[in-house]
């Protein structure tokens, strides 16, 4: 069934995927989940993420308000360090894609 309509149908899973994440830091239980589980879970999100916006041929924006920018700058660095990527690498990409082009 590999590649079936109801297989790629991704919404309400990750629906579901964010309301246990949701319930998991309200009922302050994030230490139960293990390292390699939520690198599994961001790689996951990012891969989605970089197809979506290669699909869109622009820069979707990832989030709404809904986060905070601590939060969102955590990530950020967190990631740029995970390709040991410097500021000024960043400064490249940053020109590459222009708010203008976003969406």
């Amino acid at each position: 069934m590999s590649g079936s309509r109801s297989d790629t149908q991704l919404g309400p899973r990750i629906v579901a995927i964010e309301d246990a994440v949701a319930r998991t830091i309200e009922a302050d239980a994030v230490g139960e989940v293990g390292a390699e589980e939520l690198r599994r879970l961001v790689s996951a999100a990012v891969r989605l993420y970089a197809a979506a916006c290669e699909r869109e041929g622009v820069e979707l924006m990832p989030v709404t308000g809904d986060i905070s920018t601590t939060e969102a700058v955590r990530l950020s660095v967190a990631l740029a360090r995970s390709q040991n990527l410097s500021p000024f690498d960043l400064a490249l990409w940053f020109r590459q894609v222009t708010p203008e082009t976003a969406r």
